[in-house]
C-alpha cells in the first residue's frame, strides 16, 4: 500500500481530534525522502506533530497555518523585498 496513507491513516487513528487534514501530506512526503522506514517515519512525523506543536497548524479550520503565512509574508516585505514583489508578480499567495 502507499506509504503516505499508511502514515496519515495511522496518524489519524491516534490523534483522534484533528485525524487527517488537507497538508499533512506534504509533510509526510518530505520525511519519506529523507527516511526510507515507514515506522521510523511515522514516529518522526507523530514527533513532529505532537512534541513540536505542529499540530497546532492543523487545528481550528488551519487558523495557526494563516496566522504563520501571514508571519512569514511581513518578513519578506520587511527584509527580502526583492523576494516579496517576485511572489506577488507570480499571484502566489501567502496568506488567505
Amino acid at each position: 500500500m502507499n506509504p503516505i496513507y499508511n502514515l496519515l491513516a495511522a496518524y489519524s487513528e491516534i490523534d483522534t481530534e484533528i485525524g487527517y487534514t488537507q497538508g499533512m501530506n506534504f509533510l509526510v512526503a518530505l520525511i519519506l525522502l529523507a527516511v526510507d522506514d515507514e515506522v521510523l517515519a511515522f514516529v518522526l512525523f507523530r514527533n513532529i506533530m505532537q512534541n513540536l506543536k505542529w499540530r497546532q497548524v492543523y487545528k481550528d479550520g488551519l487558523a495557526k497555518l494563516f496566522e504563520l503565512s501571514a508571519k512569514i509574508k511581513k518578513w519578506l516585505i520587511s527584509r527580502e523585498k526583492m523576494i516579496a514583489v517576485h511572489i506577488d508578480c507570480h499571484g502566489i499567495l501567502l496568506e488567505a
